[in-house]
């Protein structure tokens, strides 16, 4: 009998281990869940920063020639543009000539000027492509 009460103990300890096992495979996704969701929040706000970049640091001349964008409105001396690209909120592309800065925001109606949200990116107002020299050999 005393064998068969250690058989009858070691299968319900074995039940009762994949019971466990269970149920913190079942946390364990939850919180891989939360993990992946806060991954994928960072990816898309580095994408979001990469397009804001990108649109700063364009030329003048080839943001007036791309069909995307549109001037927004001329404040003072600044000059406001709007690009929304596909799958990302509208950018909103702020040029002082004063300054010689470019900074770039994310779009919200409710923020500074009635469209000035997040801050994404600042640089240098570039108004001309720079040339590129080929080496003379």
């Amino acid at each position: 009998m005393k064998k068969i009460g250690l058989l009858c103990i070691t299968a319900l300890m074995g039940l009762s281990l994949v019971a466990c096992g269970s149920d913190s495979s079942s946390s364990n996704s939850s919180s891989s869940s939360a993990i992946s969701k806060a991954e994928s929040r960072r990816q898309e706000n580095d994408r979001l920063k990469s397009f804001a970049q990108s649109f700063g640091t364009k030329p003048v001349a080839e943001i007036q020639r791309m069909p995307s964008t549109y001037v927004t409105e001329q404040v003072g001396n600044k000059t406001i543009y709007g690009w929304h690209p596909e799958g990302l909120p509208e950018l909103v592309r702020v040029d002082d000539p004063e300054t010689n800065n470019t900074d770039v925001y994310v779009f919200d109606k409710n923020g500074q000027d009635n469209m000035l949200g997040q801050h994404l990116y600042t640089g240098r107002t570039i108004f001309q492509k720079q040339p590129k020299y080929v080496p003379m050999y």
